[in-house]
């Protein structure tokens, strides 16, 4: 039982590997059979078809938000620059993961997922940003903005200088953007 348990997990993290790397529509089953070095028959013993596998994948994802990566963000994440940054650089493959499910979120599952996520961690890191920024905006304009910053930067993000230096610059300028946007508007 706990051969059969430790391959399908075997399937799951090499597909999010995958997921991650090169995006849902580009995972094959004969590539993922050679990638987790199992049969493509074995495969099928553990997941009817691909979108079978994407959905627990999904699944997986959305229980690390819970569990882990929203306890590491409490933990490890005190000021916004540069904790979040360097937990962001640390985490590249599930970072990686997000940024698949922001590109491909025309797909009402990817979508859902993407945006669960990004309200999950908004609410560990609203109050720092409001702390960082000192910020003396309504909590919704606040969240509106955080929103914004959020996918700007997932969409511009370098994977080929994915530095916790670079990524907090990114934030910071995006940041600073929406914010004189807002004070002017307000």
């Amino acid at each position: 039982m706990a051969d059969k348990q430790n391959k399908r997990e075997q399937w799951l993290n090499v597909a999010y590997e995958l997921f991650a790397d090169q995006g849902p529509s580009s995972i094959s089953i004969k590539e993922l059979a050679s990638a987790s070095q199992l049969s493509r028959t074995n495969f099928y013993y553990h997941f009817s078809d691909k979108e079978e596998l994407i959905d627990e994948l999904l699944k997986m994802h959305l229980k690390a938000v819970e569990s882990s990566f929203n306890t590491l963000l409490n933990e490890r994440v005190q000021n916004f620059i540069p904790d979040l940054y360097v937990l962001a650089e640390a985490h590249k493959i599930n970072f990686r993961f997000q940024w698949q499910l922001f590109r491909q979120r025309k797909d009402m599952r990817y979508n859902y997922a993407y945006l669960y996520y990004r309200k999950r961690n908004s609410e560990i890191m609203i109050p720092l940003i409001i702390q960082h920024y000192k910020l003396n905006l309504p909590l919704s304009m606040v969240q509106a903005a955080w929103d914004t910053v959020s996918d700007a930067r997932i969409a511009h993000v370098d994977f080929n200088d994915f530095k916790a230096d670079a990524l907090a610059k990114l934030a910071d300028e995006i940041m600073k953007s929406v914010l004189a946007f807002v004070n002017v508007n307000k």
